[in-house]
């Protein structure tokens, strides 16, 4: 599997990829924004990825790549089911403008 940002370059920065629901799964990510993810009996959609953030304030060393999406709001991920051999995790490297609180807690906020 290769993680790539939504013009198709890879995002070698990215350390950690994972996805959540019925059967959780996630893989290390290497050099070349390669690695091998065990799929189990079901269908991922959403991916979330983390990469070690340099200079991060307060002692804060990762950040969260989140799920890419077109500029309707719908998802450039394509589902990979357990039968698929090789597949691309897009993610969108959001740049960070800090903390913002509403309905949960929610990074890259309007804060500037």
């Amino acid at each position: 599997m290769e993680v790539v940002d939504p013009d198709g370059n890879p995002l070698p920065e990215v350390e950690w990829v994972m996805s959540a629901g019925v059967f959780p799964t996630a893989a290390a990510i290497d050099d070349d924004a390669r690695g091998d993810l065990p799929c189990l009996s079901t269908t991922y959609t959403t991916f979330m990825g983390v990469a070690r953030r340099a200079n991060g304030p307060d002692g804060v060393r990762y950040t969260w790549f989140n799920p890419a999406v077109d500029d309707d709001g719908n998802p450039l991920q394509e589902p990979i089911g357990p039968l698929d051999d090789t597949a691309q995790i897009v993610l969108d490297p959001v740049k960070l403008k800090g903390l913002s609180v509403g309905r949960g807690g929610n990074l890259g906020g309007s804060l500037s």
